[in-house]
């Protein structure tokens, strides 16, 4: 535990990190008295990958517990994105995702609800990540950059109500926002 001043020198709080070896599971938590976590960060976790199970581990995050999630590609951070909205940890894809697909324009923000929706995650790349290109060691000719792409929001916000009006389709044309990701702009999407 460590106490966390601002720049001018105030106290901010306390900032404590606790890590153990095994499992995030309910039998974990219970054997070591684990409290609620204030935030979940996740380091390329590898959510669809089929030797990892995430479903007990993701059921013991408490009902609005802010997340963050880094992969090292865009395929695996939609990959993931997929992973958390088939088991209702999240109820919307994140404004990035969205607006790559050409699901989502800014001429939707007049709807509350929507925009409600699309700020409880979001999709980017992480300003944050390494420099270093490397090369995979299982496809050939796969690079990446490790913790590229980063997906965050709240966990568990998901409610039926809002997501079945969300998904209901229009008929107005979808654009991304100017300089968004595009063919042109982002060579991984072509």
């Amino acid at each position: 535990s460590r106490s966390i001043s601002r720049m001018d020198g105030s106290e901010l709080g306390q900032l404590t990190i606790r890590t153990y070896n095994g499992s995030y599971g309910s039998r974990l938590l219970k054997q070591h008295d684990v409290p609620k976590a204030n935030v979940v960060v996740f380091f390329n976790p590898g959510f669809t990958v089929p030797d990892y199970t995430w479903k007990e581990s993701l059921a013991c995050i408490p009902t609005g517990t802010p997340f963050l999630s880094t992969t090292n590609t865009e395929m695996e951070g939609i990959a993931d994105c997929q992973f958390l909205l088939d088991q209702d940890r999240i109820q919307s894809i994140p404004p990035g995702l969205a607006e790559m697909f050409g699901l989502y324009s800014h001429a939707d923000d007049g709807d509350d609800d929507a925009m409600a929706l699309r700020e409880t995650s979001f999709f980017t790349i992480n300003p944050f990540c390494g420099s270093r290109i490397r090369q995979s060691g299982t496809m050939g000719n796969d690079l990446f950059v490790k913790n590229r792409w980063m997906l965050g929001g709240i966990m568990d916000t998901f409610d039926p109500s809002i997501a079945q009006q969300s998904s209901v389709g229009s008929k107005k044309r979808r654009t991304a926002e100017e300089g968004g990701n595009s063919k042109a702009s982002n060579p991984a999407l072509i």
